[in-house]
């Protein structure tokens, strides 16, 4: 991608917004190379739980899938699909 200053810039995760810079720091050192798309989708939203209020009204995410030009964007009941499985999870770990 080029910024308007003229520098390129790439990124494997990336985060805008309120708080970003903490979920880039949780995304840098937990991100895995070539992790599949599942486990990736779950990193981003658990990173986003930590610093937003839970629920697809405050979390929207798009997501750009390599050698493809199409871009998703989550609709709210995928995003509450995944924060529910984020949370059991949590749950049952919580429990051992």
């Amino acid at each position: 991608m080029a910024e308007p200053s003229g520098a390129l810039t790439a990124w494997k995760a990336t985060s805008v917004g309120k708080n970003s810079d903490k979920v880039m720091e949780i995304l840098e050192t937990n991100y895995e190379e070539n992790c599949d798309y599942q486990k990736a989708l779950n990193l981003v939203v658990d990173c986003m739980l930590q610093y937003v209020e839970a629920g697809s009204k405050n979390i929207e995410i798009a997501i750009m899938i390599k050698d493809t030009k199409q871009m998703k964007i989550l609709s709210d009941e995928e995003v509450d699909k995944v924060i529910s499985e984020i949370e059991e999870k949590k749950k049952k770990e919580e429990k051992k």
